[in-house]
This record gives C-alpha cells, structure tokens and sequence, in this order.
C-alpha cells in the first residue's frame, strides 16, 4: 500500500464524518447522507484495490482504471455544478419574490401613514 493510498483513504474517513456530522445537525437530508457515504466508502474502495477500478474500467470498455476514474469524476462534477446552478436560480427567485413581497407592504404601509 502507497502513501497516496492511506492519505486518499484518511481523508475520505475524514468526509464520512463530517457527512455524518451534517446529518446530525440536521444541515443534511437521510438521502443526501446515503449518497455522500457511499461515494466516499467507493473512494476508500478505489484507493485500496485499485483493480477493482481496472476491472470496471475494462467492463466500460476504458483502456486504463485512472481514466475510468478520471470519467466519473467529471461526470459527478458536471452533476454537482448542475445541482448547485438549479439550486442557486431556485433561491434568486425565492430572493426575488421576498424582495417584491416587502416592497409592496412597506409602500402600503407608507401610504397608510400619509393618510393619517
């Protein structure tokens, strides 16, 4: 086993925790929580048997396991950045619709002081 090995390792440890540590403080849903553990328990897998990575990668029809690797990675990346640019648009118009919202009453509310 390479220091590249455990130091991949350790820190995909140290994301499980955290990962459970959001769940806990309710920052993180239960499907979310399963979904971050599992990729990084793959992580943990990929870098201490590497041959599982050649294997899958000979199955896709990939010459070598490091671009194999290197292919879910953008992959998951580009779904990541998509997630996060929809979730981004959602709270601009939630920020949009709030910003309307107490204009109008702060507008009726100034109008209703002049009428007084």
């Amino acid at each position: 086993m390479t220091i590249i090995q455990i130091l991949i390792a350790l820190f995909a440890i140290y994301a499980i925790i955290r990962v459970i540590f959001s769940a806990k403080n309710k920052s993180m849903n239960i499907m979310l929580t399963m979904l971050w553990i599992l990729l990084w328990l793959a992580v943990i897998t990929a870098a201490l048997y590497p041959s599982y990575i050649s294997e899958l990668s000979k199955i896709a029809g990939i010459g070598r396991g490091v671009d194999f690797a290197t292919y879910i990675s953008i992959i998951l990346l580009f779904y990541m950045v998509f997630n996060i640019y929809a979730l981004l648009d959602k709270h601009d118009q939630r920020i949009t619709e709030l910003i309307r919202e107490i204009t109008l009453e702060r507008t009726q509310h100034t109008k209703s002081k002049k009428r007084r």
